[in-house]
């Protein structure tokens, strides 16, 4: 399985989300753009984590 991460901020702090077996995905990500994600949060290794969030991008650079 391959898993692939991205760390999602915003002013109230920041998340990792992770995509498996998504690695396309991945490479449409820039920093500084605009995305919303929805899912369930889960705690993982003392973090808060998505596991293959739905995701959609708001706004891309």
């Amino acid at each position: 399985m391959n898993a692939s991460q991205i760390v999602v901020s915003d002013k109230t702090g920041s998340i990792t989300a992770t995509f498996f077996n998504m690695s396309f995905l991945i490479r449409k990500f820039k920093v500084g753009s605009k995305i919303a994600l929805a899912g369930s949060v889960k705690k993982f290794r003392n973090s808060l984590q998505f596991n293959n969030p739905i995701m959609k991008f708001l706004q891309i650079i």
